[in-house]
């Protein structure tokens, strides 16, 4: 007698939270994966320098860049000084509750490669975070 089995894979009904949770927890290349699948096409809040906005600016109100315009986007040091541009998955994180820009996934990662003093990016999730080096970046990105 014959028995045959379809197993298919079980689907990941993680979400980001909890991914980010599990990549800083465990550091299993399965959860990068899936960390990267549910990060396309996903918008991230980068804090800025209140500073640097717009003296009109109000808060909460959308701005349209333009060339003349230089936002700063605020950085933060790892623990062995290198410099990180940090992002939040939400907009109500503590981080950027002075002022944020939001950046797609793919444009986040892009713009941290062009920035020669810069190291790689941190991301807060709700309750853990997870970096990235630029070497890591690359991968992401495909180069």
């Amino acid at each position: 007698m014959l028995k045959i089995f379809n197993r298919r894979p079980k689907k990941d009904e993680r979400d980001i939270e909890q991914v980010i949770f599990d990549v800083a927890e465990h550091n299993k290349e399965e959860d990068y994966s899936r960390l990267y699948e549910l990060m396309v096409g996903r918008e991230l809040f980068l804090p800025v320098d209140p500073e640097s906005l717009p003296k009109d600016y109000e808060l909460g109100s959308k701005i349209v860049t333009d060339p003349t315009m230089q936002i700063r986007v605020r950085n933060v040091q790892g623990p062995n000084g290198d410099t990180f541009v940090p992002s939040a998955t939400t907009e109500s994180s503590p981080m950027v509750q002075e002022g944020y820009i939001g950046m797609q996934w793919f444009d986040y990662l892009e713009m941290v490669l062009e920035i020669p003093s810069v190291s790689g990016v941190l991301i807060q999730g709700q309750t853990s975070w997870v970096g990235f080096d630029k070497e890591r970046i690359k991968v992401i990105l495909g180069k």
